[in-house]
């Protein structure tokens, strides 16, 4: 009858007992490199990065005296100025994305107080609307509080009077129903953004732009014009359309290659990996340090012996 080894007068139930000790602490050391793993791991959501006016939530809302309506304001359409510059620009933040619409008057041809409207998405939740102040927009900057609201179509129409500044900001949440995620993945691993919008007049530059994540590079450097790069480092790319005619929508799809770390939307792919090779290296841990206490173990007792 075959008889196991024995050390200092116990069986080699003790080196099983000691194996079990080390493969339970190698699993509890796994599981917390896994969970700081996944706590420095980016979201499978773009980084933070909103608009000047990010701190202006709808909780903090101001008071505006606007008139929401489904008929057009009672004005002449010759009196309306036009802008010279519409942007529409796609902001990342924590959620999706926020948008801004930033119409500029030419002030060499326009004088104030200038009558203008601006067209929103339909059934965008607009978060900041104000005129932009000379030095830019802070956020204590004042948002308008009278203007008039109407939906035509596809459009939300906001008509206000400008009265210190040639310029104008509206911005939005773009996510809902009516706001589908505008970066796809492509087949060779490059991400695309659609950018789309509508003018409501004709204008003579309109510019679709885009923050992408950080290190990005957009392919189409003839088409695609860099517009600089924001507080946290993300880059803004835009295309722009001259002399787009009101009512017409417009679009653009800026494709880019994507940072190979820092890749948001590659994040399930990437994190696995990692996981992965955490969990193997775990698993070897424990079978190699089972292995080499059951040798030395046995050694003992063959000494003993």
């Amino acid at each position: 009858m075959t008889k196991y080894p024995v050390v200092g007068g116990h069986t080699v139930t003790k080196t099983l007992r000691l194996f079990a000790i080390f493969a339970t602490t190698s699993l509890m050391a796994f599981f917390l490199i896994v969970s700081g793993a996944l706590a420095v791991l980016p979201a499978n959501t773009p980084s933070t990065l909103t608009p000047f006016s990010a701190l202006l939530r709808p909780a903090q809302a101001y008071a505006a005296d606007f008139e929401m309506s489904t008929e057009p304001p009672d004005i002449n359409q010759a009196d309306v100025a036009q802008f010279r510059l519409i942007q529409y620009k796609f902001f990342r933040a924590p959620d999706g994305y926020t948008a801004a619409i930033w119409g500029m008057l030419d002030p060499n041809t326009v004088e104030l107080p200038a009558l203008v409207q601006v067209a929103v998405p339909q059934g965008a939740d607009v978060f900041w609307f104000g005129p932009v102040p000379e030095g830019g927009v802070t956020s204590e900057s004042p948002q308008f509080t009278h203007y008039h609201v109407y939906t035509d179509g596809e459009n939300d129409i906001y008509t206000v009077m400008l009265t210190d500044s040639h310029d104008i900001q509206i911005e939005h949440y773009f996510w809902g129903e009516n706001f589908p995620f505008p970066v796809r993945t492509m087949p060779d691993g490059d991400h695309a953004i659609r950018i789309s919008y509508t003018p409501l007049h004709d204008v003579e530059i309109l510019r679709l732009a885009a923050f992408l994540p950080e290190g990005s590079a957009a392919r189409d450097s003839a088409n695609v014009e860099f517009l600089g790069t924001g507080p946290t480092g993300d880059p803004a790319f835009a295309m722009d359309f001259h002399y787009a005619r009101g009512g017409e929508n417009y679009t653009a799809e800026i494709v880019y290659a994507p940072p190979e770390v820092t890749a948001r939307h590659n994040q399930p792919t990437m994190g696995g990996g990692i996981l992965a090779v955490i969990g193997t290296v775990a698993a070897a841990i424990v079978v190699v340090g089972g292995f080499l206490v059951f040798i030395r173990l046995r050694k003992k007792a063959q000494n003993t012996n």
